[in-house]
């Protein structure tokens, strides 16, 4: 397991308790897409990172967007960012794909999380139509404010996104 895929791991372990053995579904041009088992239960995570991480930062952890499949939870298509840093409280993360509106995911949704630096919205619908987005989008931009105030600008290619998204709908029997 890479380093990378190995903090994806981590991180993912330590917002959601799941388990930790992965099997490679593939890569689809910028997005990798995995399958976690355990005690039978399959939990589906793609990923990428950014083509582009602007910010004035002197320091900052890993980047990169997620989307899963929990099918014992019944929750599909949650698209999720790591930022790198710990978020600003009662900030938004602002999403956009292909320069359309954007999507506001509130800093505040889980209240004593141990990781601040993941962000996903709390709404289905809100991820269902933020999938929709990236499914026909070629790029997203997501804008943060670091606990420190520093603004972030984080460019992610949608290329391949489709095929991952439905290496992981086929691997998690996602409707």
């Amino acid at each position: 397991m890479n380093r990378l895929l190995r903090a994806l791991v981590i991180a993912t372990l330590a917002v959601w308790a799941v388990p930790a053995a992965a099997q490679d579904l593939g890569r689809f041009r910028d997005w990798s897409a995995h399958q976690f088992t355990e005690k039978g239960q399959r939990f589906c995570l793609m990923w990428t990172q950014p083509k582009k991480a602007e910010g004035k930062y002197s320091r900052r952890g890993e980047v990169y967007a997620t989307v899963t499949h929990r099918p014992a939870l019944k929750e599909f298509g949650v698209v999720a960012f790591e930022m790198g840093y710990p978020f600003a409280p009662g900030k938004e993360l602002s999403v956009s794909v292909d320069g359309g509106s954007a999507v506001g995911i509130p800093a505040d949704q889980d209240e004593g999380s141990e990781d601040e630096s993941i962000m996903w919205h709390p709404s289905p619908e809100v991820n269902r139509r933020l999938v929709g987005a990236m499914r026909d989008g070629l790029a997203m931009v997501a804008t943060g404010r670091s606990k420190r105030g520093n603004k972030t600008v984080d460019t992610y290619s949608l290329r391949g996104f489709s095929a991952a998204y439905k290496a992981i709908s086929r691997a998690c029997g996602a409707p």
